[in-house]
């Protein structure tokens, strides 16, 4: 028995649209901040709907990954580059790529509408090609993937 996409739909939008509406109150600088609790129950609940919407067939893994490329690569090279060294990855640290260019940049205002650029000019196309043309995921994947890992590499992510 699969699971009806109108539910999960009516659910992801309600997401996006509290999503939305928090925006204001942790628009850098921020009078809100969502920290880790917040953060990680979100993370938790999009994980839940990319896997219905995978077991379901509506969108692929790899529509997925483009969906969440920033933050996938950021962590992963950063939990890399800090596991390459020994660090304890359980300790607190201000090594994310973000955080990197956030102190560079000298403001969280410039780094988060890169983010959102990346996100909405390279990531989101690259995510619709591969509903598009879903044989050709992992290539799109691939694509929209290295490029950010570069960028996050350059950015700093998970360096000492």
């Amino acid at each position: 028995m699969g699971l009806h996409p109108a539910p999960l739909v009516v659910a992801m939008l309600v997401l996006a649209a509290a999503c939305v509406g928090f925006v204001p109150l942790n628009w850098p600088p921020a009078r809100m901040f969502m920290g880790d609790v917040g953060s990680g129950f979100l993370g938790f609940v999009i994980g839940v709907f990319a896997l219905a919407t995978i077991v379901s067939g509506t969108l692929s893994v790899w529509t997925w990954i483009l969906l969440s490329g920033t933050f996938l690569t950021d962590a992963t090279v950063t939990l890399l580059r800090r596991l390459s060294r020994g660090e304890n990855i359980r300790q607190a640290h201000r090594s994310h790529a973000y955080q990197w260019l956030a102190r560079k940049w000298q403001s969280h205002r410039r780094v988060t509408l890169c983010y959102i650029a990346v996100n909405v000019a390279w990531l989101l196309p690259l995510a619709w090609l591969s509903v598009r043309w879903h044989h050709l995921g992992p290539i799109f994947s691939a694509c929209g993937i290295l490029r950010l890992v570069a960028a996050a590499v350059i950015s700093g992510a998970g360096k000492a």
